[in-house]
């Protein structure tokens, strides 16, 4: 439970959000194997988050701003 709460460090702390599973992780994985599935879920969940945001991040500034495809403008009330 530790390790998916710990995710929300990230609002603070912006890599917390990785460490943090990652810690709970490396610290567990011997003793608890629950733990350990878990935080490595955890971890899992948090570093496809992370693609998937970059990979977005690159199509918006690619789509909007580098001549890819023009965003249609919306046109007023009065033709």
């Amino acid at each position: 439970m530790i390790a998916h709460l710990s995710s929300f460090v990230g609002y603070v702390i912006p890599v917390a959000n990785i460490v943090g599973p990652l810690v709970i992780w490396l610290l567990k994985k011997d003793e608890m194997p629950f733990v350990e599935d878990q935080a490595k879920e955890a971890l899992n969940f948090q570093i496809s988050i992370l693609i998937y945001l970059c990979v977005s991040i690159v199509l918006i500034l690619f789509l909007t701003k580098c001549g890819g495809i023009p965003l249609p403008r919306l046109q007023g009330g009065d033709e």
